[in-house]
């Protein structure tokens, strides 16, 4: 299937226009962090308070990984493959993924200070992947098309499940069972970890990013601006807000990040840099952050994490 612009009535176009516009102001404290690379960075993941990962690289020449074990004061960055590493996820500190450029998956074990490459068998453009225990999902796309999925399992063997017209750009799990994926006007979910997949009716963005802080409540945007939640493990979406408004300021939402069901964060593109601590029902924006294209937040207790294109790694407090 192929996305189909949506088009709204004026007068809702205009109201919800008009609920963007005034929205309160927030000033974090932050600090630009230095992982000594002018690669771009795609995907950052905690483990905890003090160890964290940011994944990247340059498209295609090489694959890099900056690691830090005390919150960020100093990274280590090394290259860990040829091609860009787009997503990373830890499953648990056992064990974390990342995939990337030309069917690349990197592996990184406790105890082993090496990411271990890994050929797949479709050299896809691998956008995304989540991990749940020793199972996991990948899906790819480019160009707005080519959508795949490919579920892992054991000695990391892969399986096509399903192919389709548009680009795929997130996975994820609220529960060992239900998995969640999301591209170009689509939203898709599964209830036994990935085997078989139904589609929601929602459309109308190219969905970006999703997150589950609980196995019920899940957030997910896209990047003409599209906010939305589900309280029923992805069953139902509600729009809390829309994209492609005529007066809709709308900048490209990239990234989604939810400490729990009523704190959560989303980074676009320009320095975009929203808050909510109601569950999506109020958002609050910070416009301290330099005019960067955000790729990714993290956020793990008070401190939180935002990288961009070109090396950049921002740490924010937010005790509120």
């Amino acid at each position: 299937m192929k996305l189909v612009p949506g088009f709204y009535w004026i007068l809702l176009v205009a109201a919800l226009g008009l609920g963007a516009c005034g929205k309160e102001k927030i000033n974090l404290q932050w600090v630009e962090q230095s992982a000594n690379t002018s690669a771009d960075f795609t995907s950052v993941f905690f483990l905890d308070e003090n160890r964290g990962f940011a994944t990247g690289g340059e498209v295609w020449s090489r694959a890099v990984v900056a690691q830090t074990t005390n919150g960020g004061m100093t990274w280590e960055t090394d290259s860990i493959g040829p091609k860009q590493a787009l997503s990373i996820h830890f499953t648990d500190e056992d064990r974390g993924h990342a995939v990337g450029i030309d069917g690349l998956l990197y592996v990184k074990e406790q105890g082993n200070p090496n990411w271990i490459t890994k050929r797949l068998s479709r050299w896809d453009t691998h956008r995304s992947v989540a991990f749940y225990g020793t199972e996991g999902i990948i899906v790819s796309g480019g160009a707005y098309q080519n959508g795949v999925i490919q579920k892992v399992g054991a000695n990391y063997v892969t399986e096509v499940i399903d192919t389709f017209e548009n680009e795929l750009s997130t996975v994820c799990f609220s529960d060992a069972n239900t998995v969640h994926i999301a591209g170009y006007g689509l939203v898709l979910r599964s209830t036994d970890a990935g085997r078989t997949w139904e589609k929601n009716s929602i459309e109308g963005d190219f969905f970006r990013d999703l997150c589950f802080p609980s196995t019920q409540v899940g957030y997910l945007v896209g990047s003409t601006g599209s906010i939305l939640k589900t309280r029923d493990a992805g069953l139902n979406w509600e729009w809390q807000r829309r994209g492609e408004g005529i007066l809709v300021n709308d900048k490209g939402f990239k990234a989604v990040h939810f400490v729990d069901e009523l704190r959560g964060y989303v980074v676009g593109n320009k320095g975009l840099f929203w808050r909510t601590l109601d569950g999506g029902e109020n958002w609050e924006v910070d416009q301290s952050f330099p005019e960067v294209d955000f790729q990714d937040v993290f956020v793990i207790g008070t401190s939180g994490y935002v990288v961009a294109k070109g090396g950049r790694i921002f740490k924010f407090e937010d005790p509120q």
